[in-house]
């Protein structure tokens, strides 16, 4: 066997071990922001019913993964359930600290739902995810200050929130 065969078998066979780790939740509702191989679905293509019934499968078969509560997050989130969506990122966030979508996500749930009382644990998410490197989440807080002054009462707003723009410029 030449060397570019043998090359190309140990490529096929990483490919397929490393695509049989992915649900069909994934490619179903998973954010294509969370995966770096283009799995995921874009929220307005993304199909509730099915989603839902392929995350409550993954979510049986591994429980202990957070990327499949976020990913029926998702879903709730497009079916209008903001409460069952809000109830599924805490429950991500609780099995990963540092899952970037589900801090994000929830925190924008949080802030539509209510501004004024979720302003302060909205920019803790918003922070945690953007200081973990989600470019979504640093616009996102970037512009959520700038935005809501009033309401985002901390010091050094003004230059926090164009630093984080300032960020993503290179980034996005």
């Amino acid at each position: 066997m030449n060397v570019i065969a043998f090359i190309t078998l140990i490529f096929l066979f990483i490919y397929q071990v490393t695509a049989s780790d992915y649900h069909e939740c994934d490619r179903l509702a998973g954010s294509p922001d969370s995966y770096e191989n283009g799995i995921g679905m874009p929220m307005e293509k993304l199909n509730a019913d099915i989603a839902i019934k392929a995350c409550l499968d993954a979510i049986k078969q591994y429980p202990e993964l957070s990327r499949f509560k976020t990913a029926i997050a998702r879903a709730y989130t497009k079916e209008g359930d903001v409460d069952k969506a809000i109830e599924f990122y805490q429950l991500a966030i609780k099995k990963n600290a540092n899952d970037k979508v589900a801090l994000n996500n929830l925190a924008s749930l949080l802030f539509k739902k209510d501004k004024i009382s979720n302003a302060l644990i909205v920019y803790k998410l918003l922070n945690q995810a953007a200081e973990l490197g989600f470019t979504v989440a640093q616009f996102n807080l970037g512009v959520n200050i700038l935005e809501n002054p009033k309401i985002f009462n901390i010091e050094n707003k003004y230059k926090i929130a164009e630093n984080w723009l300032l960020m993503t410029r290179t980034t996005l």
